[in-house]
Order: C-alpha cells, then structure tokens, then sequence
C-alpha cells in the first residue's frame, strides 16, 4: 500500500509534465523514469480490477520509453501536482516575450488539460478570456457558465488519476498560425486542434471527436477566445476578464498567516522529535484527514501512532533543519476544500532531507499539509 500510495503521487506530477513537455522534449533519464511511472500504476490498477485504465497506462509507458525493462524499474518519489502548481503559480501571469508562440501555446493547452484532469475549475478558467464564442452554437459563453458546466462534470465523473492519453490523442495536437483575415481582427492568433477520446459531450456542450481552440494576446497573456470550427463573426468581441476575491487571494498568503502557518508546523515537528505526541497534536485537528488513504484518524489514534513510532524510532541528533529543508516550506491559500469548509484553508508544501519511509508509511519527499483555523490556533486538517 505504502508503494502504491506514493506512485499515485508519482502520476499526478508525471501526468503534468508528460503534458506540460511531451515526453519527446524529456531528456533519455526523464523519459525512462516517467515511463517507469506509468507502468507501475498501470500494473496497480490491473491488480486493482481495473484493465482497461491498466492497459491505457501501461501502453503509455512503453510509447514513452520503447526500451523499458520491467524488471529493472526502481521506485521514485515526486512532489504532487498541486503542490508545484501552488508553489509556482506566482509565474502563471508573467509575461510571454521571449519563447515561440507556438510552445506557449502548446504549454497553456497542456496545463488546461492537466487541470482539467485535476477538476480544477478555477485554473481552467485562468486560461481563457472573458467570454469564449462556441461557434456550434453561435454565441459566447461567459466564465461563470463554463465554470457551472465543469462543477457539474466534475460532480458526476471521477477524472483524478486518469492519464492524458485516453481523454485525447496526444499526437494529434497541431498548431498552425491564424490566415491573415483572422490575425487581421484579433490580432496574432493561432489556431490548436486536437482529437478527443473520451465523450463528453453529455456535459460539455462544444465537446465534440475534433476539437479546434482558437488563441489571441490581448494583453500580455495568450487566451481561448473561440472554440469551434470557425472563429466568430467580426463584430463579437469577447468580455474583459474579471479578477475574482478568489483569484485575487489565491496566489499568496498575508505576511502574518504564513508566519503563523510556518511557526506552528515547526513547533509540531520539533514535538514530534522529541517524543511529545501531546505537543505534536496541539497543532492537529481533531480527527485528521490522510487524502491519500481516503480515510481519517481521531487524535486519540494519532497519539497511540506516534507512541508506536516512538518505541521503536531513534531520533537522537535529529533536528527539524536536519529532517527537512527549512528554505522550502511554501505556504499557499486552497481552494481543495470550498464545498467542505466555509472557513480559509492554506496548503503548506516542503521538502524532507532525510528518508523514513520504511519506518513510517505516510512519509515521503516531498509532503503537502492543508492548515485551517481551529479555536485561534492554526492546525493541520489534512495531510498529502
């Protein structure tokens, strides 16, 4: 279980940067290492009754690295998807001057779909302008329209864990620059198209087997404004973007939150290493949510846990600094938790120096701990 709870986490960045470079991008290392990814969540989930998903990650494996040898895979760990979007989300709305259009094209597509893997609704909308015009209806669908049908696919299908390659053809994807009577109204435009997999089109009303976006740089941005076979007539224009409080507060976290984040999850690993379950668990709602094992644990468990690895671990000479890398804790507010929790929820992300997770199942390299408020005192909710 430990193993297989670690290479979903593998996945979920791995699908992220098989789309966010191609795997023919990826250095040999890379590749051999992304593909060893997929093969072994694809044997996880043939063990876990499910062969086709099994079959499509498998199939990707060898497509990534033709030469992968099962028997010689060795395990990887890898921070999760969110945890890299949030801790360089700050880069999304840079400006794109320097690289190819073409490639930055590419790459916003790409991380539309990663998040649209994700259920990231949010993000989604991130990516495309104000309104976007559907030519197979001929008229403009506003954000909060896009965002209402995407709520309701995410709430009637599970996309989490699937690989890119059975909702598109990856090798399908061309970007071609707009003729000159497009460009001539919008501006620079191009023009992605794409074949779909999976049909959605019961929810997503443009989904259809061809898929064709079309994208303009108002701003210093490049956007969805169109999405059909044909752009818009030349007389719509579509809406400005609004910032939203939520994609206003989204990015960062006040000086003093993240002070008292930062502090509190010190004091709660420094408890732990000195055998303090009590001291630990001051900083841990009551009961506590393990994401990855779907399941939660009451303090009363948890403090019965941390005994158990007491008696049996030495923690002598081991300090926080020399457990994990101070430099990376990265505190960001969330939106995971919106539909569960009225109150504000901050994921804190870092890095660990030294590897325990033979001794402890739920350690990994890279950790993701979701804080909200309990009582005046910032607590861990939930681990990742």
């Amino acid at each position: 279980m430990k193993k297989f709870v670690i290479i979903l986490i593998t996945m979920l960045i791995m699908t992220g940067i098989t789309w966010a470079q191609f795997y023919t991008n990826l250095s040999v290392k890379d590749r051999k290492e992304l593909a060893e990814a997929y093969y072994l969540v694809g044997k996880q989930y043939q063990k876990d009754g499910k062969p086709s998903r099994g079959k499509d990650f498998v199939a990707m494996a060898y497509n990534i690295f033709p030469g992968l040898t099962p028997s010689k895979i060795k395990f990887h760990e890898y921070p999760s998807a969110e945890a890299l979007l949030a801790r360089y989300k700050f880069s999304l709305n840079l400006p794109e001057k320097q690289a190819d259009p073409t490639e930055i094209i590419k790459s916003k597509f790409i991380r539309l779909i990663s998040n649209f893997i994700a259920e990231d609704s949010g993000s989604i909308l991130d990516l495309l302008a104000g309104t976007v015009y559907i030519s197979r209806f001929s008229e403009g669908v506003t954000q909060k329209e896009t965002k209402t049908a995407l709520d309701k696919l995410f709430g009637k299908i599970n996309l989490m864990g699937l690989p890119p390659s059975s909702v598109y053809n990856v090798n399908s994807l061309k970007i071609t620059r707009a003729p000159s009577n497009i460009s001539n109204i919008w501006g620079e435009t191009y023009i992605l198209q794409i074949d779909a997999i999976k049909d959605f089109s019961g929810y997503i009303g443009f989904w259809t087997k061809h898929q064709v976006f079309y994208f303009y740089k108002p701003k210093e941005r490049w956007l969805i404004y169109s999405v059909g076979q044909s752009p818009p007539p030349i007389t719509w224009r579509p809406e400005p973007v609004k910032p939203t409080a939520e994609k206003l507060s989204a990015s960062y976290a006040s000086t003093d939150v993240k002070e008292n984040i930062k502090r509190n999850f010190i004091n709660c690993i420094s408890s732990f290493l000195k055998k303090n379950s009590k001291g630990a668990t001051k900083y841990i709602e009551d009961p506590l949510k393990i994401l990855r094992l779907q399941t939660v644990i009451t303090k009363k468990e948890l403090e019965s846990t941390f005994k158990g690895y007491f008696d049996t671990l030495d923690f002598t000479g081991i300090t926080t600094d020399s457990l994990i890398y101070p430099d990376s804790i990265f505190i960001v507010r969330s939106f995971k938790f919106k539909k569960q929790l009225a109150l504000p929820v901050y994921l804190l992300t870092v890095k660990t120096r030294i590897d325990i997770s033979d001794k402890i199942p739920f350690w990994t390299r890279y950790q993701e701990y979701y804080f909200t408020k309990d009582q005046g005192i910032w607590k861990i909710f939930a681990i990742f």
